[in-house]
């Protein structure tokens, strides 16, 4: 009885890789640039308060976006 059976060499099915896929994570949708100070004056004459240096907040910069669509 043979150690090995003939066809061991033989191939039975074809292998081919898969195209490489560049991965890249997730980017999170970006804002068109906007003068800060064009949203105080905004905010301050809709009743808001904004301070005169500093962040935004979120809620007056979407207020923002949502009075302007």
């Amino acid at each position: 009885m043979p150690q090995f059976p003939k066809d061991i060499l033989e191939p039975t099915t074809d292998f081919f890789p898969s195209a490489p896929t560049l991965w890249a994570p997730p980017q999170a949708p970006t804002r068109p640039p906007v003068d800060s100070e064009t949203i105080r004056e905004w905010a301050r004459a809709n009743g808001h308060q904004v301070s005169s240096s500093g962040r935004i907040p979120a809620a007056i910069r979407e207020a923002w976006e949502s009075a302007r669509s």
